[in-house]
């Protein structure tokens, strides 16, 4: 316990010293973050909340039914879509662009 008082008040500049629990819930918690991550950035997946229609008969035109949908924030979508923030430059809350690091990211991806 004396060997590793050194080591965690390295990790954890805490006068005194920290506690093994406390080095034992940050290696926890870095771990999971980590898992966080990689889950994120490897093994996308599409998680999309549908905007609400309204149906409506007769069936309106394309222009009519763009102009009484309320578009959804992109950066919404491009979270909902897997993109990291890093990968998407924001153009007010309607716009963006795309990084094409994108492609080289998500090249080894299946597509299915």
């Amino acid at each position: 316990m004396h060997r590793l008082k050194p080591i965690a008040s390295w990790i954890t500049p805490v006068p005194g010293g920290v506690g093994p629990m406390t080095v034992a819930m940050l290696m926890k918690n870095t771990i999971h973050a980590a898992t966080k991550v990689f889950d994120k950035r490897l093994l996308p997946s599409w998680n999309i909340r549908y905007l609400p229609l309204k149906l409506l008969n007769p069936v309106p035109s394309d222009i009519e039914i763009a102009k009484k949908q309320k578009p959804k924030d992109i950066d919404v979508l491009a979270e909902e879509i897997g993109l990291l923030p890093e990968e998407v430059n924001l153009y007010g809350k309607k716009k963006a662009k795309v990084s094409l690091d994108v492609l080289n990211r998500l090249k080894n991806v299946d597509d299915s």
